[in-house]
């Protein structure tokens, strides 16, 4: 959690992060990084993986309904984009089995607990 004044560069710095450790982005790890420190001297953990960014801002509140079926078809959404990102870095996995659509936080502990998700690193 980042907690700075508006406007200050948080989400920048953020998707800077993603870039950098997501396995999908390794391939344009160059274009992104070239010619900066960071590329000269990359970390063992450089674009090895899965990454998983959640902006919950985007959920609906008012009463406690609205707020969970929001909360839940965003945790599907982004978990099932997630899951076919990386289906190539994954073990054979079945995403109708991991996700959950009345419950987002299920879906949430299936993906991270699954064998396939463990197996990566």
């Amino acid at each position: 959690m980042f907690l700075r004044p508006r406007r200050f560069g948080k989400s920048t710095f953020l998707n800077m992060l993603c870039e950098y450790y997501d396995i999908a982005a390794a391939a344009k790890f160059d274009d992104i990084f070239g010619g900066l420190y960071i590329s000269k001297n990359p970390t063992e953990f450089r674009s090895r993986h899965l990454v998983l960014k959640l902006d919950l801002s985007s959920i609906e509140t008012g009463d406690i309904n609205l707020l969970r079926a929001s909360f839940n078809r965003y945790m599907n959404t982004i978990l099932a984009a997630f899951l076919d990102k990386y289906r190539s870095n994954l073990d054979e996995f079945k995403p109708a089995d991991i996700l959950c659509l009345e419950d987002g936080s299920s879906s949430l502990r299936q993906t991270l607990v699954s064998e396939a998700c463990l197996n990566h690193g």
